[in-house]
């Protein structure tokens, strides 16, 4: 592995009923199909961990981009909306992905705040991964 390029490795084993079970890298996630499509009650679907994912991933990357900026928060929340469709070559495919985020600040002029949450979309790595397949909307409101 050199110096630009990582690694990560995430195994899935079928649990013998209706998920997957993924072991990562410290602990385990359960994984099945959304309700609906006879799932396991109580147990994640991919439908609604990708938009997790990229909600953590916005964040991780507002939170290194605000501190090169020396911007301070106080806050920050986001919400996920996820549309799936019929894709046309079969199955199914995430059509969009909306993501609205409230953040709070001590220090930052609007001219700030706006370079740093598009700094946030475009470097965030989920959504250089999901660019050109998926609909991605991020909006953002300062509370």
């Amino acid at each position: 592995m050199g110096e630009s390029e990582w690694t990560f490795k995430i195994n899935g084993v079928w649990d013998g009923k209706k998920s997957v079970d993924i072991e990562l890298f410290e602990g385990k996630l359960k994984l099945t199909t959304p309700p609906g499509f006879d799932n396991d009650p109580g147990v994640m679907w991919p439908e609604e961990l990708l938009p997790a994912i990229l909600i953590s991933c916005l964040f991780n990357t507002f939170r290194d981009i605000a501190m090169r900026m020396r911007v301070e928060y106080t806050h920050w929340e986001a919400e996920a909306e996820t549309t799936l469709g019929i894709d046309p070559a079969g199955g199914f495919k995430f059509n969009s992905i909306k993501v609205h985020i409230k953040v709070g600040f001590k220090n930052a002029d609007e001219n700030k705040i706006s370079k740093l949450m598009y700094l946030t979309k475009k470097y965030c790595l989920v959504s250089k991964a999901i660019k050109n397949n998926v609909e991605e909307v991020i909006t953002y409101e300062v509370v």
